[in-house]
């Protein structure tokens, strides 16, 4: 989820991408109560934050068979999270779960830049 400029207040907005098990496989944005940032259709658990003042970027990612939700507020809000969902069932007693995750902070990083940086850590495994 990458979001900018100022198409939406700063007041809390948060958007929450979840993978269509049942479909294609995709990334959409569930319905929820709150006011959400209408974006496209994602294919990977990738998200970027960048600060509009300094440029510096953070770039997020998981593994798509772990990663079933990514959540983050407006670019506008101060915090500027971003969450993982991870695994999407319940877990018995005992029941252990590996996955893994990947934090890049550059500056100028552009959307091509992250993508590449997304395949190089699905190389990875």
């Amino acid at each position: 989820i990458y979001t900018s400029g100022k198409s939406s207040t700063s007041a809390g907005l948060t958007a929450t991408a979840v993978k269509d098990e049942f479909g294609d496989g995709r990334w959409t944005l569930e319905p929820h109560p709150l006011p959400w940032v209408i974006m496209p259709r994602l294919a990977a658990p990738l998200a970027m934050r960048r600060d509009p003042d300094t440029g510096l970027a953070a770039l997020l990612m998981g593994r798509p068979e772990d990663c079933f939700a990514i959540s983050m507020p407006e670019n506008e809000d101060y915090h500027r999270s971003v969450y993982l969902s991870l695994f999407g069932r319940d877990f018995q007693a005992g029941e252990e779960a590996t996955t893994r995750a990947r934090l890049v902070i550059d500056a100028g990083l552009s959307a091509e830049q992250a993508m590449a940086l997304f395949d190089a850590f699905l190389r990875d495994e």
